[in-house]
């Protein structure tokens, strides 16, 4: 997509300003409606606040109302969040069809944020998919706030993964598409809940160029909510009660039945070796070592690892520091390694099963300090994160498996 000049700088909070163009973002801005073209749809969606963004999309608050005005939308929902993607994204975008195939049924809690419904819209900039699903706030915004629940939240987040599993699909997530439902937003109206979130900070969209479209970009840049203040402010009873967890942004998952993607797209600090260290190396990683169901374990096990000890496992995923850190925490690496990583060498060579005893020895005293229910037990979640943590990706445990930890039963 062209680059193009702007007269002011973006805040640090929001997408690029260079991405409102041809194949980029939809413009939006605060208090827009989106009425989805479906002819028998009386629903309209008014904008209230932007939950965040990513390279392919942006995902925004919105109330849904019916052609009077009145709260509508899905059965019992009036807020609901609005995945906008690029345009450039929308042909081959797949999640549409993962979150369709992973509808939780009737009757059942979901562990996987619910599509709610879906659409095209069209803007200067292309042709963009419309995702309406229920709200979430990242975990990572109020995991502080939720520490006398941790061991229900990894329970759920086991729960959520072997649920993908069991329905064909691969997740190919981080710690950063673990969410917590909303629940409760709906009884707010747009001014209450305006009222309490308070003015947004936002930088003006100016081109330097006349020629540009003003429909191909909003008139401003907003910074996300707080969410976090806000239910602290509206909802306090939601940092109070056990948090109902929700995966989302299956937008690097797939089919676990259809040809894996050769370059799969992925964050190296969450990724299994088998896909990392090809990454790092420059090879095209074989195909059969692809996302799958225990390269889901391996970057499940960096979630939970983050969640209860508030640090990365791989916190720089270099050619140097991820081999050492994947090392470190697995007693050891492949004779190979030293050979491919020469600059990582002779760390490499230092780890043993009895270093890797000392690491996690240190890191259970780390999480008695930080993890104070009377329900976790620390020496047992090391215990299971060392079963997902393996190099070799058949010695991993399934969800399955995980379930039966003794971590959870303690």
């Amino acid at each position: 997509m062209a680059r193009y000049a702007w007269a002011f700088s973006a805040l640090e909070d929001t997408e690029r300003d260079e991405d409102y163009g041809p194949g980029g973002f939809f413009p939006l801005k605060l208090g827009d409606t989106i009425k989805p073209p479906a002819i028998n749809s009386s629903t309209h969606y008014r904008i209230l606040a932007k939950l965040g963004h990513g390279s392919f999309s942006t995902v925004w608050l919105a109330h849904a109302t019916g052609d009077s005005g009145e709260a509508e939308g899905a059965p019992g929902r009036a807020m609901v969040a609005i995945k906008t993607l690029r345009a450039s994204e929308t042909a081959a975008n797949r999640e549409v069809a993962l979150l369709q195939r992973l509808r939780a049924q009737d009757g059942t809690v979901p562990l996987v944020v619910q599509l709610l419904e879906h659409f095209t819209a069209q803007s200067p900039n292309g042709i963009h998919q419309m995702l309406v699903m229920e709200p979430v706030v990242p975990l990572r915004k109020v995991i502080a706030h939720l520490r006398p629940h941790t061991k229900s939240i990894i329970r759920q987040m086991v729960e959520g993964i072997g649920f993908i599993h069991e329905h064909g699909v691969v997740h190919g997530g981080k710690y950063h598409n673990i969410g917590v439902a909303l629940e409760g937003l709906d009884r707010f109206s747009e001014e209450e809940f305006w009222s309490l979130s308070g003015s947004p900070d936002t930088s003006p969209l100016v081109p330097l160029s006349r020629e540009r479209n003003p429909a191909s970009y909003p008139a401003y840049l907003t910074s996300p909510i707080n969410m976090l203040e806000f239910v602290k402010d509206g909802m306090p009873g939601f940092l109070r009660n056990e948090p109902r967890i929700r995966i989302f942004d299956l937008g690097c998952g797939r089919f676990a039945d259809e040809a894996p993607n050769a370059e799969p797209v992925m964050n190296l600090c969450y990724a299994a070796p088998e896909l990392a260290i090809p990454a790092l190396l420059n090879y095209n990683v074989n195909k059969s070592l692809c996302q799958n169901w225990r390269s889901d374990i391996w970057s499940l096990a960096c979630t939970t690892f983050e969640i209860v000890l508030g640090e990365m496992l791989v916190s720089a995923p270099s050619d140097v520091a991820l081999p050492i850190y994947v090392s470190a925490a697995c007693g050891g690496a492949p004779p190979e390694w030293a050979s491919w990583f020469l600059r990582a060498a002779e760390q490499l060579h230092e780890h043993t099963s009895e270093t890797a005893d000392a690491f996690w020895a240190e890191k259970v005293e780390v999480m008695k300090r930080k993890q104070t229910a009377k329900d976790f037990d620390a020496h047992r979640l090391a215990q299971m994160l060392r079963c997902m943590l393996k190099i070799d990706p058949e010695a991993r445990l399934s969800t399955v498996q995980l379930l039966q930890a003794p971590f959870f039963g303690a």
